[in-house]
């Protein structure tokens, strides 16, 4: 049930509470005095109050922010959400102060009713963090968004010498991979000076940006550190509000498991000078206009998981402890995403896609569990059905068996099943043998995976992620692309293979390589041609659907070769005219034996990666065993495919009842 739904009687429990902190002046106003983060942590030797110094300092280093600029209202692009002054949620009618667990609420808190509040307690703005819509930005305006405001603490800490000013920035609304009401971010200037009036005279030695849980830092000294008059520049990433050092697309992961993906800090920008409001480190009275320093609850709707609100600056080590955060920073760099581009898509905003839509995807998971196991039992379940239906079509067919071979020949889509399983039923070991040259290639290319993941600059992203999911992606990609030509290879084995078999010659693993070597100068230059001009379409957009048709059409580049004596001038066509015609057909058939070919493997890997420790080069290994297995069944079906277009093209179509194919010879070498 939604808190705004709740009645709001905890109002009435203001003044009892004003009662129990004490009169002012009297001593129990120690009692009055907002707890640290953490229990047993110094406490700044400022004084209570913000003073002059403090203000001027605040004021001289106040940071430029350079945010990226909607096209429009409501734009994915760009963002509309300007660091501003706490006041835009409290007081205002359509925010709910929930107390505790009870969920008491109070309507339009104020800066009083945060006093002191619980870590229980949360703030809940109109909209739904979930599925925001426009409603978040619209609101944002509407409650006097805008107004570009910085919250400035200056602190020194007891037993470390300097001082830090930090630049707090509240952001009405997240719209990163992790959305949730309200967002405190915040960047931080170290002096070597004790006090601030004495910094008045210096320089800072230091700037830190935070960033998600992590932070970067560089010497104020270095070209790294933007200034306009002496002042740093910031360039918030769209959505998350990451603070970063130029305006690049970075690699970032959110606090608390809450999502890897790009912050995009690039432009056109809107370029904002933040008023600094200097504040003070504790607050003592409930009457002060600071008094929401003390809130340690949540400054958004607490509804589970990522989409939490966060809690404020007071709830931060680094506001007691400054100088210990800026010492525990050891980051001086950001991982940056190269910007690249090509005709009509930015490959950079593919990625980039490709990632959110991963967390995003996740996060949906996380979020209705009891849809996402309906549709794995669906999915599994189909599966499982289909198995079922492939094993009954292949044991029913088996009276048919003394009938003679024929290979080439028109078959349904069943029937080609069928066929490719009794196929490999007969002739498993010489075509295992064929494809176990799958498995040493693995033990190689699992190796130097070990030695690249555990140096940079892999190392070094995985790090920065930190976290398991972007180390299922990399290590999939990373095999499936280190072993594809190697798959390939594979492929064409089983497809010589099929060659001595429909000349009704007993199968040879030799003899299948060594078709396969005399062949492999045509196999690579006529595949390499159809792999860049199908690249080329894609990357200009507008060629897009042109390229899908040809990657259907150039399907069995390899069957031409190998079992038509096609040379690489005309397998591309050769291919094209077997499909001519087809080419629905040849898309359906295709895509499945290719989706269970590529997919078994990569899925079989990624599970291990989450349930097990098994280490990746042995992840790697066990994934190409599967591929293994697969490749002579998925290989049989394709070329058995072909013949079937073959067939189909000439004119003879397939028999009313799908016939089996009887076992041929199976001797191997």
């Amino acid at each position: 049930m939604s808190t705004r739904s709740r009645l709001a009687w905890g109002g009435a429990l203001v003044p009892i509470v004003a009662l129990l902190l004490g009169p002012n002046g009297d001593p129990a106003a120690s009692a009055r005095v907002a707890p640290g983060p953490r229990a047993g942590l110094p406490v700044t030797s400022l004084s209570q109050a913000s003073g002059a110094f403090e203000q001027q300092l605040a004021d001289k280093y106040a940071p430029i922010l350079y945010m990226g600029a909607q096209s429009e209202a409501c734009d994915s692009d760009g963002d509309p959400f300007v660091p501003g002054p706490v006041s835009l949620v409290l007081g205002h009618p359509e925010v709910l102060l929930v107390r505790g667990p009870q969920a008491m609420t109070i309507p339009g808190p104020d800066a009083q009713d945060l006093f002191l509040g619980g870590t229980a307690d949360h703030l809940d703005l109109p909209g739904n963090p979930k599925s925001p819509g426009c409603q978040f930005e619209t609101d944002f305006l509407s409650f006097g968004g805008g107004q570009p405001v910085t919250y400035a603490h200056v602190a020194v800490e007891p037993g470390k010498e300097g001082l830090a000013v930090q630049y707090w920035f509240y952001y009405y609304f997240n719209d990163w991979n992790n959305r949730h009401e309200s967002d405190w971010e915040m960047i931080q200037l170290t002096f070597d000076e004790g006090s601030a009036e004495q910094a008045l005279d210096s320089e800072p030695v230091l700037a830190i940006y935070a960033q998600h849980g992590s932070a970067e830092k560089a010497a104020w000294s270095s070209a790294k550190v933007r200034k306009e008059s002496g002042r740093p520049v910031v360039y918030p990433s769209s959505g998350s509000h990451a603070s970063y050092f130029a305006p690049n697309v970075y690699l970032g992961k959110g606090e608390a498991g809450s999502g890897f993906g790009c912050d995009d800090a690039r432009g056109p920008h809107n370029r904002f000078d933040l008023e600094a409001i200097a504040v003070p480190t504790l607050v003592h009275e409930e009457g002060s206009e600071f008094a929401w320093l003390t809130f340690r609850g949540r400054w958004g709707d607490d509804i589970g998981g990522h989409n939490n609100g966060p809690t404020g600056p007071n709830t931060k080590d680094k506001w007691l402890q400054p100088i210990t955060w800026a010492e525990s920073v050891d980051r001086e760099n950001s991982l940056e995403v190269p910007e690249m581009r090509s005709l009509g898509i930015s490959p950079t905003d593919m990625f980039c896609g490709v990632v959110s839509s991963g967390s995003s995807l996740l996060f949906r998971a996380a979020d209705y569990p009891v849809l996402t196991l309906s549709v794995l039992g669906v999915v599994v379940g189909g599966a499982a059905v289909g198995t079922g239906s492939l094993v009954r079509s292949t044991r029913r067919s088996g009276r048919l068996e003394g009938r003679a071979p024929e290979l080439r020949k028109p078959r349904f889509f069943a029937a080609i099943l069928v066929a490719a399983w009794r196929v490999y039923r007969a002739h498993w070991r010489p075509l295992l043998a064929i494809t176990a040259l799958l498995v040493p290639v693995a033990v190689l290319v699992g190796g130097i995976q070990q030695l690249i993941f555990e140096n940079p600059p892999m190392a070094t992203i995985l790090d920065a992620a930190d976290a398991r999911g972007v180390s299922i992606v990399l290590a999939v990609l990373y095999g499936a692309g280190a072993s594809l030509p190697f798959l390939l290879l594979a492929t064409c084995g089983v497809i010589a293979a099929m060659a001595q078999l429909v000349r009704g010659d007993q199968l040879s693993v030799s003899r299948a390589w060594t078709a396969v070597l005399r062949e492999l100068p045509t196999l690579f230059l006529a595949r390499a041609k159809a792999l860049l001009i199908v690249a080329l379409l894609f990357a200009s957009l507008i060629g897009i659907p042109w390229g899908v048709a040809r990657v259907v059409r150039w399907y069995f580049i390899e069957q031409s070769i190998l079992l038509d004596g096609a040379d690489r001038r005309n397998a591309l066509n050769a291919s094209a005219g077997v499909v001519q015609g087809q080419w629905l057909r040849t898309l359906g058939i295709t895509f499945f034996l290719g989706t269970l070919g590529a997919l078994t493997g990569p899925v079989a890997a990624s599970l291990l990666i989450l349930f097990t420790g098994i280490p990746l080069w042995l992840i790697n290994v066990f994934s190409s065993a599967v591929y293994a297995l697969l490749l002579p069944f998925v290989g049989a079906g394709l070329t058995l495919l072909y013949w079937d277009l073959q067939e189909r093209r000439e004119g003879r179509m397939p028999e009313p009842a799908p016939a089996a194919l009887v076992s041929v010879p199976t001797e191997a070498d």
